[in-house]
């Protein structure tokens, strides 16, 4: 089965401009002390992370946060490189999966709505981009 589910806090907001804006001044604060936080949107979504992150969130990714650190059930980043990916590094193209597994060869991850993991890559340090710690969304 799956791991516990580690998700981070959900603000929700009355306007899709509110919540871009919340979510960049708390990456500004964050960034202030010394962190290195990226707020990406969530636009051309496959549903694949079900009910958790959606079109039109937007996601505050911690950058420093440690890929050793990283654990089965939290929701990260990374950037799907390689012969079936191509090299397309830019933010805009960052995936954002659960981890289901952690073992010797990189973490294995999946969208909460797919029913099994992605097997055909694992994420390294390489392909790691942070750690989701919020989610900004527009109240539906």
């Amino acid at each position: 089965g799956y791991p516990k589910h580690i998700d981070p806090p959900t603000l929700t907001y009355p306007s899709a401009n509110l919540a871009k804006l919340s979510a960049e001044a708390h990456a500004r604060d964050l960034n202030d002390a010394g962190g290195t936080v990226w707020v990406i949107p969530m636009v051309g979504l496959t549903h694949s992370m079900g009910k958790v992150v959606g079109p039109g969130d937007w996601v505050l990714i911690d950058r420093k946060a440690p890929y050793e650190e990283r654990k089965e059930g939290e929701i990260i980043a990374y950037v799907r490189s390689g012969p079936d990916w191509g090299t397309n590094t830019s933010e805009f193209s960052w995936t954002v999966h659960r981890i289901v597994v952690k073992d010797k060869d990189g973490l294995l991850l999946s969208g909460d709505g797919n029913s099994r993991s992605e097997a055909r890559s694992r994420v390294t340090a390489a392909t790691y981009r942070g750690l989701v710690v919020a989610i900004y969304r527009v109240r539906a």
